[in-house]
């Protein structure tokens, strides 16, 4: 192995899977300039690691997604001979996938065009986990369908607990926010089907209450208030409770028009499918507001 072109990325963060994914993502391009090769390590950690490994891997990178340069990591790599990276010294890309924002480092997506071309490049899903989210858009996304990413009251990063205070609560979740949007579209696509991905049961519930068996989930385990990736390292959900997102996910970029807020996920999405059709819903309810998100986070 040519040693030399070859650098290790590490990301010793506890953080969501999306969080990560993104910045593998921004590094890669940054790596393009030098022409260098990256080789992903994810250990014990990352949030969805779990002891023994997980569909044969003990690479957590590789729970989800095939090698990014075709060379598996077995085991972490020998330092002293692989180039290191930390993450968190990494010069931030401008335009990348996921460019930092002020303060609180919200994601955003200048330039979609770049990062779907970034994805294409270098993240190749596992087939596995693509047929699954493959399968459930085609038994499901059978009319026109409206993607809704709504986190349930346990996010409290990003930003979160600042935006909420400039919008009326629900059980600490704006839902009203995010269902004004999904109206105005319901009002053009009346038979439409309302596909819902979340990490909280109370919103799985608020939903289904007010638009009733329209909505599509899939099965996952959801605890009352979400988030529980923060809480479940090491245990015996953390590695399903990463392939459910990154299920959601792609699932969310089939979707005809994508209702979110402010998240690596939605990001990730709109980079997977540059041409969706989306609604950033903190973004559009404060410039109503007259604020202008983009300049304060």
């Amino acid at each position: 192995m040519d040693t030399d072109r070859y650098y290790y990325i590490a990301d010793y963060r506890v953080a969501g899977l999306f969080s990560c994914v993104n910045r593998v993502l921004n590094i890669c391009q940054e790596f393009e300039k030098y022409n260098l090769i990256p080789l992903v390590w994810w250990g014990d950690s990352n949030c969805y690691w779990e002891n023994g490994g997980y569909r044969g891997s003990v690479n957590v990178w590789e729970y989800y997604f095939e090698p990014l340069s075709g060379i598996s990591l077995d085991s972490e790599p020998n330092r002293n001979k692989i180039r290191s990276i930390n993450p968190k010294i990494n010069p931030i890309v401008k335009d990348g996938v996921a460019p930092r924002g002020k303060d609180v480092g919200n994601l955003y997506f200048p330039n979609r065009v770049r990062g779907h071309e970034t994805i294409q490049k270098y993240l190749r899903i596992r087939k596995e986990i693509l047929a699954i989210a493959q399968d459930f858009c085609r038994l499901h996304f059978k009319s026109y369908t409206i993607g809704l990413h709504l986190r349930g009251p346990g996010r409290y990063h990003g930003g979160s607990s600042w935006i909420r205070k400039h919008f009326t609560l629900r059980r600490n979740v704006p839902f009203d926010l995010y269902f004004e949007y999904v109206y105005q579209e319901l009002e053009q696509h009346s038979d439409a089907v309302i596909f819902l991905a979340t990490d909280a049961d109370i919103v799985k519930q608020e939903c289904i209450r007010e638009f009733g068996d329209r909505v599509v989930t899939i099965n996952h385990d959801l605890s009352p208030e979400g988030n529980d990736h923060l809480k479940n390292q090491g245990g015996p959900r953390a590695a399903k409770a990463g392939e459910e997102c990154l299920i959601d996910a792609i699932a969310l970029s089939y979707t005809n028009y994508f209702v979110h807020a402010t998240s690596n996920v939605s990001n990730f999405v709109c980079c997977y499918n540059r041409d969706l059709r989306d609604i950033n819903v903190y973004e559009a309810g404060l410039k109503k507001k007259g604020i202008d998100l983009r300049k304060i986070m």
